[in-house]
C-alpha cells in the first residue's frame, strides 16, 4: 500500500494492495493525468502529470518509507 496526501484542508485516501486513489481539495485543474503500475521488481510506480499553466508551486516531500505529501 502506498499513501499519498495533499496539503489541503482535508483529503481522503482510498487504497488497496494494487490501487491508489487520491482525493483532495486541490483544484482538479492542477492534475492533468495520474497513472499507476506495478514495475518488473514488484514495486508500485506512479506518474502524476501536472498542467503547466496552473499558477501554483508544487512541492513533493518524502515523509517516510511509504508516505509522500504533495504540497
Amino acid at each position: 500500500m502506498f499513501l499519498l496526501g495533499a496539503c489541503a484542508p482535508s483529503y481522503q485516501i482510498n487504497s488497496n494492495q494494487n490501487t491508489v486513489i487520491l482525493d483532495s481539495n486541490l483544484p482538479k485543474s492542477l492534475v492533468k493525468q495520474f497513472q499507476e503500475r506495478i514495475n518488473s521488481n514488484g514495486y508500485l510506480e506512479f506518474e502524476v502529470i501536472l498542467r503547466s499553466t496552473f499558477a501554483k508551486d508544487v512541492f513533493i516531500k518524502w515523509i517516510g518509507w511509504i508516505k509522500m505529501v504533495l504540497c
